[in-house]
């Protein structure tokens, strides 16, 4: 592309805190202006890194993480958001207390996903077999564990009696997750109807009250909370162009949780904004402009699958709106207003406290023109059939 965005975050690397209030550091502009405030309440979390390890991240330190494919490494980082979250296993990785331990269990047997000789052995020798842990949790809940077995062999997983679910191992580690509706939540890795896996690795026990699992949180004796992440008020009235520009995401919503999340080019208020909204419907996209009060494009797109990786991009412009996803224009619209001169003055993943983003994002870029259909085609394209493959989370070797 010939025309350079006036602002671009690029998660490239991994880079300590020295800023006070902490910051989410963007490629462009080089002054720090497009850089965003960052907040996780001073509370560490963990990533995935380079390596494909587990590794505990600083306070109020961005997390890059890494995407794992089969337990390998595959592509570059993305910025990891999560809502707060509080894991209820208090000895996140101590299974002698469980249920029948002594018979199955041997602690630091392997090498863990974090790279230490902290994985405990579960060697079952039969179907019918279990290891349980009562927690005593109700509602909706998520329960993962990272766990290594043979290929091909598989296991169930529970939070209630009758509530097993079967996986399938690959002979790497695995991180498994499900989520339910339990009344007393009792957590069992068992061999129940007919499972084949008989020598297991494990390691990081979590359970979390949500809809769908987070990262890894690790417990020594109580529960432990990671605070909410936010990223916000990057750019100033400089920055953004009020008359034309485009708003560009390669971005990947963490579940279809039945909530708005808003990526806001915005003002102070609520009255002008560029918006990339998940909505409360699951894979729903809309892409809206609303100046002085009111919509002058509002475009709505199913996305074959908001978890996985997105390229996303809205064009605004007198009379010249439209919606690119994934190299394709999905929606356009010729009839509507712009802002008026510094209106727009901060690039947020919220809008003004509300509708919080929690994603993975790979590239966020803003333009300060209104691009032509040619570079926005390249722009939300991927260069090759790999990289394609790699957002979607499919195999390449």
């Amino acid at each position: 592309m010939a025309v350079k965005p006036k602002l671009r975050m690029i998660p490239s690397g991994y880079k300590g805190q020295t800023a006070t209030p902490p910051k989410l550091y963007s490629v462009l502009p080089a002054d720090g202006t497009g850089d965003f405030t960052f907040d996780r309440n001073l509370n560490t979390a963990t990533r995935i890194n380079k390596d494909g390890l587990i590794e505990m991240v600083d306070a109020d330190v961005p997390r890059l993480n890494y995407p794992l494919i089969d337990g390998v490494v595959s592509g570059c980082p993305s910025l990891l958001l999560e809502p707060s979250r509080t894991n209820l296993v208090t000895n996140s990785n101590d299974f002698t207390s469980w249920a029948n331990s002594g018979s199955y269990i041997t602690a630091d047997y392997g090498i863990s996903p974090d790279g230490t000789l902290n994985a405990s052995r579960c060697l079952f020798t039969n179907t019918n077999q279990t290891i349980a842990k009562v927690i005593g949790t109700n509602g909706t809940l998520s329960y993962s564990i990272y766990l290594k077995g043979v290929k091909g062999e598989t296991i169930n997983i529970s939070m209630a009696s009758g509530s097993d679910e079967s996986f399938t191992l690959n002979g790497e580690w695995q991180r498994l997750s499900y989520s339910d509706t339990v009344t007393n939540a009792t957590i069992n890795i068992n061999t129940f109807g007919g499972k084949t896996a008989r020598d297991l690795l494990i390691f990081g026990s979590q359970l979390e009250a949500g809809s769908y699992a987070t990262s890894y949180i690790p417990t020594s004796g109580q529960p432990i909370t990671r605070s909410a992440e936010t990223a916000n008020g990057a750019g100033d009235a400089s920055t953004f162009n009020d008359s034309e520009g485009v708003l560009m995401a390669e971005i990947s919503a963490l579940a279809n949780d039945g909530t708005e999340r808003r990526l806001s080019l915005q003002d102070n208020g609520t009255y002008n904004a560029v918006r990339i909204t998940f909505t409360p419907t699951a894979n729903s996209l809309t892409a809206v402009v609303y100046n002085n009060g009111a919509n002058q494009f509002n475009a709505v797109h199913i996305l074959n699958d908001a978890t996985t990786f997105n390229k996303i991009a809205i064009k605004y412009k007198q009379n010249d709106f439209a919606l690119w996803v994934n190299g394709i224009e999905v929606a356009t619209d010729t009839n509507g207003s712009v802002f008026s001169e510094g209106s727009l003055d901060k690039l947020s993943y919220e809008l003004n406290g509300i509708a919080k983003v929690y994603a993975k994002t790979k590239q966020l870029q803003y333009f300060d023109t209104a691009l032509t259909d040619a570079e926005l085609e390249k722009l939300t394209s991927y260069d090759s059939f790999r990289d394609m493959a790699i957002a979607g989370q499919y195999k390449t070797y």
